[in-house]
């Protein structure tokens, strides 16, 4: 016969849990803010780099807006991330907030294709 050694229990609340990741997850907002915030301020420069036989009327700066931002990576799969981030986009002009199906692989991928040297 096994004599088995009783081993105390360990509670683990949700919102320890998310004590937890809460540095982190605001990290990544502070980041995607920082982000969008640079993008915007360089009006023009993407259409530059796409179209740069376009000339806007008067020679003016074009401007365009973020509209959507993806996320990738494994972490992009958490649903308190998604709910957070989705809060930001909602506050800050409404951005959509997307993540493909299989969110790590597509990151593989990208990562794979670009490569940094």
């Amino acid at each position: 016969m096994i004599n088995v050694i009783p081993r105390p229990n360990l509670t683990i609340h949700s919102k320890d849990i998310k004590g937890l990741f809460d540095p982190v997850v605001k990290e990544i907002s502070n980041l995607v803010s920082q982000q969008v915030k640079e993008a915007r301020m360089k009006k023009g420069a993407a259409i530059d780099v796409l179209f740069p036989f376009l000339d806007s009327p008067n020679n003016q700066m074009l401007t365009f807006t973020i509209q959507r931002i993806i996320l990738v990576g494994g972490f992009s799969e958490s649903p308190y991330l998604n709910k957070t981030l989705a809060e930001w986009c909602k506050v800050n002009r409404n951005i959509k907030l997307m993540r493909p199906e299989h969110p790590y692989v597509l990151f593989t991928s990208v990562k794979n294709f670009c490569p940094t040297s």
